[in-house]
C-alpha cells in the first residue's frame, strides 16, 4: 500500500487474534485502523502522487473538523437549555454541511488532477513516439552536417533540384556572400565563414594566378536546404553528397 511511514504508523497496526477450533487452538494476523486508516483505503485511487493526496486530504479534513470543533462546541454547555441545544444543532448542521461542501470540492479536485495526469501521460506518449520517429533523422542530419566536403554552388543546385543563382540568391539573401562589382566573383562574409556556412576552396589558374572560390559545407547545405523550402529528404542529400568529387 502506498502511503508513508508515518501515516502507516499512526493510523494502522498489525495484531494477532487466537481463536479455539476444536481441539486445536489457531492464531490469524488482522489489521487494527483508525478511522483516518478506514478513510484512506475507501477513498481509492492508486499510486504514490495519490496516497500523498489522500494524506493531505485526511490530514486537512482533520484541521477543519478540529477548528470547527472548538468554533462550536463549546467547552461547556447545558444540555437542559432549549436555546443551547438548538444553537448547537444549528452549529454542528452548518459544521457538517461545510464539510460536505469541502469534500466535495476536494473530490473535483482529485478529478481535475486525474484528468491532468491522464493527459500528461497522453502527452509524454506523444512526444516519445515524435522522439524515436525524429532520431533517425537528426542522426542524418548530424553526418550531413560534419561532412568534410565542400560544395560548389553548382553541385548544391543539382543536390536540391534548383538552379544555380537561385543558391547564389539564397545565399546573399542571408548574409553569407556578396557579388563584387568589378570581377563578378563571389565573396563570402567572415560571420558566414565563422558560423560554418561557407568557406573558401583555394587554387591557382593554369597559368599560376591563386584563387579562391566561395563553397559551401554540410552545414550550410542543411541551412539552404530549409531556406529554400527543399523537399529533397536528408538522406538522398547524405547519399548524393557521397558521390560528389572532392
Amino acid at each position: 500500500m502506498h502511503c508513508s511511514k508515518e501515516f502507516r504508523a499512526a493510523n494502522y497496526n498489525e495484531t494477532m487474534i487466537s481463536g479455539t477450533f476444536g481441539a486445536v487452538k489457531r492464531s490469524s494476523p488482522i489489521i487494527e485502523m483508525t478511522k483516518d486508516g478506514f478513510a484512506f483505503l475507501v477513498m481509492g485511487f492508486r499510486g504514490e502522487k495519490a496516497a500523498k493526496f489522500k494524506e493531505d486530504y485526511i490530514a486537512e479534513f482533520n484541521r477543519k473538523e478540529e477548528e470547527l470543533r472548538s468554533m462550536y462546541l463549546p467547552a461547556e454547555i447545558d444540555l437542559d437549555d432549549s436555546y443551547q441545544r438548538d444553537m448547537l444543532a444549528l452549529r454542528l448542521l452548518s459544521r457538517v454541511d461545510q464539510s460536505e461542501r469541502r469534500a466535495k470540492q476536494l473530490e473535483a479536485q482529485v478529478q481535475v488532477a486525474q484528468l491532468q495526469i491522464t493527459e500528461v501521460k497522453a502527452e509524454v506518449e506523444v512526444v516519445s513516439t515524435q522522439l524515436a520517429i525524429a532520431a533517425p533523422k537528426a542522426e542524418v542530419h548530424d553526418r550531413i552536417v560534419k561532412t568534410k566536403k565542400l560544395m560548389l554552388a553548382r553541385d548544391v543546385a543539382a543536390l536540391l533540384s534548383v538552379m544555380e543563382k537561385d543558391v547564389f540568391a539564397a545565399m546573399s539573401q542571408a548574409g553569407w556572400t556578396h557579388k563584387v562589382k568589378r570581377d563578378g566573383s563571389w565573396h563570402a562574409y567572415a560571420a558566414a565563414r565563422k558560423s560554418g556556412y561557407v568557406q573558401y576552396k583555394f587554387g591557382h589558374t593554369p597559368t599560376g594566378v591563386p584563387t579562391e572560390t566561395v563553397c559551401i559545407t554540410g552545414r550550410g547545405l542543411t541551412r539552404l536546404a530549409t531556406m529554400m523550402g527543399s523537399k529533397v529528404s536528408q538522406l538522398d542529400l547524405l547519399s548524393s553528397i557521397g558521390h560528389l568529387h572532392q
